[in-house]
């Protein structure tokens, strides 16, 4: 949801937005929202909200409030979502108006490290998919070459493709200060993993890594737990990490995520595939160098010495994270203003929001298109 929050914030001022989502969390979160109206609109600072109760999520109901706006054009960020497959069908069977361009975001759904977890599910839904063209002439948002690349069997007929980086905020942690992180001391460090804790993001395999180094070092770990059998099995492999002290630290705000990476010397994500990463972004925003695995679109992180993109093999992750345990004070500054320079940088790149846009102008003009073959 940070792309669509970032794109609402950013083209506030060009667009009318209306954002139908749920009133909670994960498809597993029983907790609802208590500062907000279910079911109603609410009148927020970019858009109108629609937040829907559990048991409202029907197609009827998502119908009914696509009639309701009347929109020039239906943007969906996900793939298998309970509503961008409500839309798709919708959409096939003719009940909303198809000359309403439909934009997709798979947000990495479709990437080969995605598609292998309940693989036999996934599989059997996109051949379903494909063979009644529920995904047929499609405006697909991509985040890379990478992504279009590896989602190509599964785009459906007429489809166009465009590629733009996930919309990040315009501004992180404009109050960083470098004086202010931990001082680096050798044969310790502070590592970070912040992330649902959830098979694809590979926790596991962190903690088996942590094993074989011994080091008076911390790795505090942070995010929803998405997958509570996973997670379970991750806290009991942590207990038997003998030099490392690890620690489950839970969700927090979005808004005190950078405020919090910002406490640490290095952050850590071997995910199984990312089509983005906005808490990379937000890492780097908080001088926190990365190591991640090669399965995202952020490359080159040594060469520019904000970091490692690394295989998932055991013996390469245990020697970065040996020579960053090793790593004095000084050697650590460079390389934490370094991440917070290039992706400060990275933020203003006028074409990130140039390419976001283009997307949402597209669809605009095929919509006028219909419109006017139609008159």
């Amino acid at each position: 949801m940070r792309a669509v929050v970032n794109i609402t914030e950013r083209f506030q001022k060009e667009f009318e937005f209306y954002v139908i989502t749920r009133n909670y969390d994960g498809r597993d979160d029983k907790t609802y929202y208590n500062d907000v109206k279910t079911n109603e609109w609410n009148e927020l600072k970019n858009e109108k909200v629609f937040y829907l109760s559990r048991f409202n999520i029907t197609p009827w109901k998502i119908k009914r409030l696509v009639q309701e706006v009347n929109p020039h054009v239906i943007y969906t960020n996900s793939y298998f979502s309970t509503f961008t497959i409500n839309i798709v069908l919708l959409r096939k069977l003719r009940l909303i108006d198809t000359r309403i361009p439909l934009i997709i975001a798979p947000e990495g759904e479709l990437l080969s490290g995605a598609l292998n977890l309940k693989k036999l599910k996934k599989q059997t839904y996109l051949r379903i998919a494909s063979f009644i063209g529920l995904y047929d002439d499609v405006i697909w948002r991509m985040s890379s070459e990478t992504e279009k690349n590896e989602s190509l069997p599964y785009v459906g007929k007429k489809p166009v493709i465009l590629i733009a980086a996930n919309m990040p905020a315009k501004n992180i942690l404009p109050e960083f200060d470098l004086t202010l992180k931990p001082v680096k001391n050798i044969g310790s460090a502070k590592f970070v993993f912040l992330s649902r804790v959830h098979p694809t993001k590979n926790l596991m395999f962190l903690i088996e890594i942590i094993k074989d180094i011994d080091s008076r070092s911390t790795l505090d770990i942070y995010g929803p737990l998405s997958d509570e059998n996973y997670a379970e099995d991750c806290f009991k492999a942590s207990q038997e990490v003998k030099s490392f002290k690890v620690d489950f630290k839970g969700e927090i705000k979005h808004s005190e995520v950078a405020r919090v990476l910002s406490n640490y010397h290095f952050f850590l994500l071997p995910t199984l595939g990312e089509n983005f990463g906005h808490v990379i972004v937000e890492a780097l925003a908080a001088g926190c160098p990365v190591i991640i695995s090669d399965k995202t679109p952020w490359k080159g992180l040594s060469e520019k010495g904000i970091g490692w993109e690394l295989p998932l093999e055991k013996e390469l992750w245990i020697d970065v994270l040996k020579y960053c345990v090793n790593m004095d004070d000084v050697t650590y500054k460079q390389m934490s203003l370094a991440a917070r320079n290039f992706i400060t940088d990275w933020l203003q790149n006028p074409e990130i929001e140039k390419s976001n846009k283009d997307v949402l102008i597209k669809a605009l003009h095929k919509f006028n298109n219909c419109r006017l073959s139609d008159e």
